[in-house]
């Protein structure tokens, strides 16, 4: 039942994060500026890895759900994680200080229970319909 689309897109995905964390680890230890790791590297990475879990549940719907979940729900919630993490002060300490890793890993989960409850939703519309 794997559709051709998503393995693709998954694939892609999962060779992304793997290449961000060859990056970031063997690369970026000493002789990287600190603040492209910590201000962009690390969230996308993060941001990434946690993507996978949400592709890979859409494996098991049809190729028309997920291009129609491309289309009404991942442009969108990415937009406002791509904002919200921008927003976040990367060099603030404290105890209640919050990472930009944290608020990208918030993010896709966010993306995962929207994806979870919007799949579900098409699924039983497309069976009803047919």
């Amino acid at each position: 039942m794997l559709k051709k689309i998503n393995a693709k897109v998954l694939g892609v995905t999962v060779l992304f994060a793997a290449g961000l964390y060859i990056f970031t680890t063997f690369f970026c230890t000493g002789s990287c500026y600190v603040g492209l790791e910590t201000m962009y590297l690390r969230p996308l990475f993060f941001g990434t890895l946690s993507l996978i879990p949400t592709l890979a549940f859409l494996l098991f719907f049809s190729t028309e759900i997920f291009v129609s979940w491309m289309k009404h729900v991942a442009w969108w919630v990415l937009l406002v994680a791509i904002y919200f993490v921008a927003e976040v002060n990367p060099y603030s300490s404290g105890i209640l200080s919050i990472d930009r890793s944290q608020v990208a890993l918030f993010w896709m989960a966010v993306l995962f229970v929207i994806t979870v409850i919007y799949a579900l939703i098409m699924n039983r519309k497309l069976k009803g319909s047919s």
